[in-house]
């Protein structure tokens, strides 16, 4: 024969079960209110600035943590003030990554007659220009040595005969936070007629 406390087994696992889903309903929902006290500590998208990346980081861990019970209780303009928040701190990344620069050169060849160099010594700058400082390594010299390359200028030595003379430089544009370095090699030509 049945127990007598069979119904009374029934209610309790029928009131147990009741329990569990309003004690599941209240951590849902105590999840869901910590989650927006996070979202409502990140400063407004106009007075955010790189460093609150982490933050913002920190609050969709926390969003993505949560059971779906407590995705559901989430207040839908604190998910929107979140993904608003990600946007700016991608903007805000992007803006504090260094940028590339290119580096560029005004004149790479120059022609003199040497009627005149025969006289006088001659020089040009090749107008290398970047958006930080810039320094030169030359990498191949004149085999002739009739032409020399210093600080971004190109001398020519007096009495220097008829012909195409040479010179490679490496032109490096400096680092920074706000650009990455860059280079560029360059043949400075010189023709004497």
């Amino acid at each position: 024969p049945r127990s007598t406390l069979f119904p009374y087994t029934t209610l309790f696992r029928s009131n147990l079960t009741k329990a569990e889903a309003a004690l599941a309903a209240i951590a849902a929902q105590a999840d869901a209110s910590a989650f927006e006290t996070l979202v409502t500590a990140l400063p407004s998208t106009s007075k955010m600035s790189a460093s609150d990346a982490a933050a913002v980081a920190a609050a969709r861990a926390a969003y993505d943590a949560l059971s779906a019970d407590a995705k559901a209780k989430v207040n839908s303009f604190a998910v929107r003030a979140l993904e608003d928040a990600e946007a700016r701190a991608a903007e805000l990344a992007k803006a504090a990554a260094p940028k590339s620069q290119k580096i560029t050169v005004k004149t790479v060849s120059k022609s003199f007659k040497a009627k005149k160099l025969k006289k006088k010594a001659a020089s040009f700058k090749i107008g290398a220009k970047a958006s930080t400082s810039l320094s030169y390594k030359v990498t191949s010299k004149d085999a002739k040595k009739k032409i020399t390359f210093s600080k971004g200028t190109v001398k020519v030595k007096k009495g220097t005969k008829k012909g195409t003379y040479t010179v490679k430089v490496k032109i490096t544009a400096k680092a920074t936070s706000s650009y990455n370095s860059a280079t560029k090699n360059v043949t400075i030509k010189v023709k004497v007629s």
